[in-house]
């Protein structure tokens, strides 16, 4: 019998994410996190972008996991898991944006932005406040706020003044139009 390369993608994927699962729960996120990103790449194959996204925010979510826990134990790990990390975020939210997905892509800019922060990467962090930002719907006011705010942080953070009271400019002009319109 012919089996087709739809059930066999299908198969390998429900394969990688049952043995990304066991090997989380045992403790083992190291190796579960290689199955996640092989469960994105049969979602990809299978042209399912929902699913593909899911694999690789999950795979990105372990990686960085598995940077702050290096961190902690002042084990250096030359800082390869963030960079797996954020090569996963940047992944998916590529897909996202083919998708016509922005607003999801906008929020896991912005999740990537926050995580970086948290971990003390504020350089790094800054490009994903200004995708985030550039990639926003004109309505979308609270997560401009957010997006601008965390910008002009960073941008301060790394003596970049003038971009920094140009962010905040930007703010305060949103906010000023918003009010007026609400009135």
């Amino acid at each position: 019998a012919v089996v087709s390369t739809q059930s066999t993608g299908t198969e390998a994927r429900d394969n990688f994410y049952s043995l990304g699962k066991q090997l989380l729960s045992s403790g083992n996120a190291e190796y579960a996190v290689s199955c996640y990103v092989s469960a994105a790449q049969c979602e990809e194959q299978l042209g399912n972008t929902v699913g593909e996204v899911s694999a690789l925010t999950k795979a990105a979510s372990l990686f960085l996991q598995l940077e702050r826990e290096q961190q902690k134990l002042c084990i250096s790990s030359q800082e390869r898991y963030m960079a797996a990390g954020i090569d996963c975020y940047n992944r998916a939210i590529g897909r996202l944006i083919v998708a016509n997905k922005r607003d999801l892509a906008v929020k896991l800019s912005l999740e990537l932005g926050c995580l970086l922060l948290e971990m003390g990467h504020i350089p790094d962090a800054e490009p994903h406040f200004v995708r985030a930002a550039s990639m926003m719907e004109p309505g979308n006011i609270a997560f401009q706020i957010v997006a601008l705010r965390k910008l002009s942080y960073c941008r301060t953070y790394t003596l970049h003044y003038t971009g920094a009271l140009e962010t905040l400019d930007t703010l305060v002009d949103l906010i000023n139009k918003t009010n007026s319109s609400v009135n």
